[in-house]
């Protein structure tokens, strides 16, 4: 009768903790980047008696989330894609207001400028012609003028842009630096311990990382991870962070590059960022 108890009883605990998953699970249905959770079951060591070994019932094994690296790995790429072409457009847009609109757009001016030369090609004595083409002229260098300011002021934003996505960079990596230390805390000592809501929350944060820049992550045995950007350079490696900067570029000082921090070296990787919103940036500066 006790070893049907203790069975039963084995059963009931087991059974809870898969119900108060489930209930968790329910309760953060609509939290972003909440990986749902699943109990893992195992058959406790069986009492030995003679040649007899008599089962004594059930116990939780795990606690582990129903994880797909690859669609997420998937889902950075795509993330990182889809950022670098929504800057690029919406740059690329304003560059095009500013020199394709019908009204205030180069085009026109350029066309009335012209249309006026040949007025007076045709009719070179005539006053009024003369007239027209000088203040047709003036006219196209004022257009000239005005759009060089909005050019000019397009690429402030664009330095502007350029350094608080590098600020936000830094940020979320002394935040994935410190999740990483928590994680590996958490899930050292053979415990068999898996920080299910720390690597959602650092998964989190690795989406939105990918929004500025493409990454690539290795993981560690201890559960940390090591993230790198561009062509290799690290960026977080385990709980050690290595920063971006922002500095002038060497030929053109109203120009922001990628400034990339090592051993209090500094060196420009502008060329080798790509994907996110750092690269659509640098993609519509260049084009």
């Amino acid at each position: 009768m006790a070893d049907l108890l203790g069975i039963g009883t084995s059963a009931l605990s087991a059974n809870s903790r898969a119900l108060a998953t489930v209930s968790n699970n329910i309760a953060n249905v609509n939290t972003e980047g909440y990986s749902r959770q699943r109990v893992g079951f195992t058959e406790r060591p069986p009492n030995i008696s003679g040649a007899l070994a008599l089962g004594t019932g059930v116990s939780v094994d795990s606690v582990s989330r129903v994880y797909d690296s690859f669609a997420v790995d998937q889902l950075r790429v795509n993330n990182a894609s889809f950022s670098n072409f929504e800057t690029l457009n919406e740059f690329a847009s304003q560059l095009d207001s500013i020199l394709a609109d019908s009204n205030a757009g180069l085009s026109p001016a350029i066309s009335e400028f012209f249309g006026a030369l040949q007025e007076v090609a045709d009719d070179p004595s005539s006053t009024a012609t003369r007239q027209v083409l000088l203040s047709e002229s003036e006219s196209l260098v004022s257009r000239f003028e005005a759009i060089s300011g909005r050019l000019e002021s397009l690429n402030r934003a664009v330095n502007t842009d350029i350094s608080a996505t590098v600020s936000d960079i830094n940020i979320i990596s002394r935040s994935i630096a410190d999740l990483n230390g928590r994680i590996a805390d958490t899930e050292s000592g053979g415990s068999g311990v898996v920080a299910n809501d720390l690597r959602d929350q650092r998964d989190r944060l690795l989406l939105q990382l990918s929004e500025y820049t493409n990454v690539n992550i290795v993981e560690q045995s201890n559960g940390a991870l090591n993230v790198f950007i561009g062509s290799g350079q690290s960026l977080v490696s385990g709980s050690f962070v290595q920063s971006l900067s922002v500095l002038s570029n060497d030929f053109d000082s109203s120009r922001l590059e990628i400034g990339y921090v090592s051993n209090g070296t500094t060196t420009q990787i502008s060329a080798q960022i790509a994907g996110g919103r750092l690269g659509g940036l640098f993609d519509f500066r260049e084009g």
